[in-house]
């Protein structure tokens, strides 16, 4: 694992506010990261997951460097991102902290399922990608972090019902159009 830190105060003139309404604009796709080292379960709700490659498998999470789970997910090396679907807001809010629950106790009474390398993924979720930790870049509140995935698991497509997603500040879902991409 690689840490970099480029926490530099740099000036843009954009306020926080500025900012955060431009980028509320911005759906997102509604992710739980889960990690668990040393018998220690914790989680939480992302919508900062981006895939970086196909080959090799890679994807960006970033993170509050402030949360419990970076303290956990920076000793374990790995995780997992549980991609959730318009049925598991439920999920989305207890690892968000709603209620302030925290730990093993986000994890409610849905169906978990330990992988290999001992990551905890959501059976029902729409897709687990279980990472190992590859490069984390420490920057300004965040961290992040490049994952190598070493296993997916997916629900067949005809099964999975619509996405969930964050938009404008609260939780959304996506209807597909029919209409593809043209290309030319």
């Amino acid at each position: 694992m690689t840490v970099n830190s480029v926490n530099q105060q740099v000036s843009n003139g954009v306020s926080a506010q500025e900012y955060k309404q431009a980028m509320r604009h911005l759906a997102g796709a509604v992710s739980v990261i889960t990690v668990t080292h040393q018998g220690v379960r914790g989680g939480l709700t992302a919508t900062s997951v981006a895939s970086v490659a196909a080959e090799p498998a890679e994807l960006l999470v970033c993170i509050n460097q402030s949360s419990d789970t970076w303290g956990l997910l920076e000793h374990a090396g790995q995780f997992a991102v549980n991609v959730l679907t318009a049925e598991q807001i439920a999920v989305a809010e207890r690892f968000a902290g709603v209620g302030g629950l925290q730990g093993d106790a986000r994890y409610g009474a849905e169906e978990w399922v330990q992988t290999k390398s001992g990551v905890w993924v959501l059976k029902s979720a729409a897709a687990a990608l279980v990472c190992q930790v590859d490069e984390v870049i420490l920057r300004h509140s965040h961290v992040l972090i490049l994952g190598r995935v070493q296993e997916v698991l997916c629900q067949p497509a005809a099964t999975v019902a619509r996405p969930l997603v964050y938009w404008q500040g609260q939780f959304a879902s996506v209807v597909p159009t029919g209409q593809r991409p043209t290309k030319g």
